[in-house]
């Protein structure tokens, strides 16, 4: 058909075309050219665009600042919030409590419950390591669990784990035994696995010194890859821990490529810290954040928490106590709004029971605290009701029972703190509006511990008490945990009892939620303890991380349940290799 073929090699048809126009000619086509390159360009970009995402990739670093040395990143040994946090990082369970906060598997690759929910099996996920890259067995699971159990160890998890009966069945499943059911025994389960290999051959004193409770081992979704610190003469200015991912028993690797942990002596050293930058992310305070000048890049995080504080009574000390009229009076004009805003500065809510607001079904509704001067009336007249009458010389109630005299006077023991200092005077000063005589006794903490609050040596107790996220009221509200355990209240009450053992019993959370409303009803009834308030948990994060989401904390690890989905850095990909 065509009678020349071009050949171009020689001859260009594109030049040809080009150099048939004139100057003027030649400037528009390529004008034209160029625009149309350009269009092509930016329509195929925008062609693109639409069938791509931006997808979380690795990358990107984190620094966090927290009070105080780490001493035991061990989960055997860990009390302090500082060891917790890097403990929760560095192990893991065979559960693990999710970003929803419900607990879910970790290590373990399936499990079942027997029919009477004293029996437990479970099956290990294939190929486990230990971030030393030695394998992870039911070895290691009934090594940890029988260590906690070691009385002489003295493990804060001993509890957890008490008449438990641990068997290996094979390199891949492990069975437990319990005495009774036990409906949050799952949780106990997240405790983190140590690796058998290096802490078997320790005694208990070389346990607890060993340089790996330092430098830990662990097959949680973080490993340590350094550790560094400044001195100042004997004591630290400053250290540090560089975490990176450990995705190896994971599905996906944490994204996050260095977590980095600075620590300080003292809340103020760390303020000064993220106010000049050297940290980005930290916990504080609700005195601390009015020294904080938060970033406008940041976000501050108001958590509920469930701890609780409130003043518990010692009747057996305190026989005045006992009266309910008396602890009825001094509830009605306990001001919680005047101490949450003076001591909290309105971080926290006040409460009315030992069950905060928000962890368990949300049984805790915001107390009404409001305090008048008909209150105050309302109160006298209570007392006068039955039977006590202001002494014209003291102004201090009292009266006489069975030829026995009684005055309305007591104590108040607590911390040598400024915030609990400060909230103990304030309830002080409020309790003596209607007539009674308040004497409050400062103790440093390991006194208040050890001299105090172990031999019930108080007439009344200003403290803190932290439930765990299953809301396990035994250790505070049974009566056998009157003389050794957390019932500083020494409450006797059967039918809370009673309670406590079916609600401990039961795996159904919706069951056990209407247990502890019961439970509720009973412990606001009789008044062993007047509940002022829940903390609010402050916690300050760089908008830079994504996928972060924070739900109500009971301990301080909590605020990183989500962090394995935590990402700074992303990329373009196209939609069809997302599916």
């Amino acid at each position: 058909m065509f009678s020349k073929k071009w050949d171009f090699d020689k001859e260009n048809i594109f030049k040809k075309i080009y150099h048939s126009y004139n100057h003027t000619g030649k400037i528009i086509l390529v004008i034209l050219f160029s625009v149309l390159i350009l269009s092509a360009i930016v329509l195929l970009n925008d062609v693109s665009k639409s069938f791509m995402v931006q997808v979380p990739i690795k990358g990107g670093s984190l620094t966090e600042g927290l009070v105080g040395a780490p001493r035991f990143i061990n989960p055997l040994l860990a009390t302090a919030d500082t060891d917790k946090d890097l403990t929760s990082l560095i192990y893991s369970g065979l559960m693990k409590i999710g970003s929803n906060g419900n607990v879910t598997a970790d290590l373990a690759k399936s499990y079942s419950i027997s029919k009477d929910e004293t029996v437990y099996d479970f099956i290990l996920k294939d190929n486990l390591y230990f971030q030393d890259g030695t394998k992870l067995t039911t070895n290691d699971i009934e090594f940890t669990i029988k260590k906690a159990q070691d009385p002489n160890l003295k493990s804060p998890r001993r509890a957890s784990f008490f008449d438990v009966k641990v068997e290996k069945i094979s390199d891949k499943e492990i069975k437990f035994t319990l005495t009774k059911p036990y409906g949050t025994f799952l949780e106990n389960l997240t405790l983190g696995i140590l690796p058998k290999h290096i802490w078997e051959n320790m005694d208990n004193n070389q346990f607890t010194l060993s340089p790996y409770n330092l430098q830990p081992v662990g097959s949680g979704p973080f490993k340590i890859k350094s550790v560094g610190s400044v001195k100042k003469g004997l004591t630290f200015s400053s250290i540090s821990y560089d975490l990176v991912p450990f995705g190896r028993n994971l599905s996906t690797e944490p994204k996050v490529a260095d977590f980095i942990f600075k620590f300080y002596q003292t809340e103020d050293a760390l303020v000064s810290a993220y106010n000049s930058g050297a940290v980005e992310s930290l916990s504080i305070s609700s005195e601390g954040i009015k020294n904080l000048n938060i970033k406008k890049s940041d976000t501050t995080e108001i958590l509920s928490t469930s701890r609780i504080f409130a003043v518990f009574f010692n009747q057996n000390q305190a026989p005045v106590l006992s009266n309910k009229e008396v602890r009825t009076a001094l509830e009605m004009v306990t001001d919680k709004k005047e101490i949450i805003s003076n001591v909290l500065d309105n971080y926290g809510y006040a409460i009315d029971s030992p069950i905060p607001f928000g962890i368990t079904g949300q049984i805790q509704k915001d107390s009404d605290s409001d305090v008048s001067s008909s209150t105050i009336a309302s109160a006298k007249a209570l007392l006068e009701k039955n039977g006590w009458k202001i002494n014209a010389t003291t102004g201090i109630y009292e009266r006489t029972v069975k030829k026995v005299k009684q005055v309305l006077s007591f104590s108040i023991s607590t911390a040598n703190t400024p915030r609990f200092l400060e909230a103990t005077n304030l309830i002080k000063n409020q309790w003596e509006k209607i007539g009674a005589d308040v004497t409050v006794k400062a103790f440093e903490s390991g006194d208040l511990q050890q001299n105090v609050i172990a031999t019930r040596k108080y007439d009344a107790l200003y403290f803190g008490e932290a439930t765990g996220r299953d809301m396990d009221m035994f250790p505070f509200w049974h009566s056998s945990q009157r003389v050794d355990g957390y019932n500083v209240a020494l409450y006797t009450n059967s039918k809370a009892d009673k309670i406590i053992d079916d609600a401990r019993a039961t795996l159904d959370k919706v069951n056990r939620t209407k247990k502890y409303q019961l439970l509720e009803n009973e412990i606001t009834n009789d008044i062993p303890a007047i509940f002022v308030y829940s903390p609010d948990y402050l916690y300050i994060i760089p908008n830079k991380i994504k996928g972060a989401s924070f739900g109500p904390i009971t301990t301080s690890p909590d605020r990183f349940l989500s962090a394995t989905s935590w990402y700074i850095e992303t990329d373009s990909v196209w939609k069809i290799f997302t599916r």
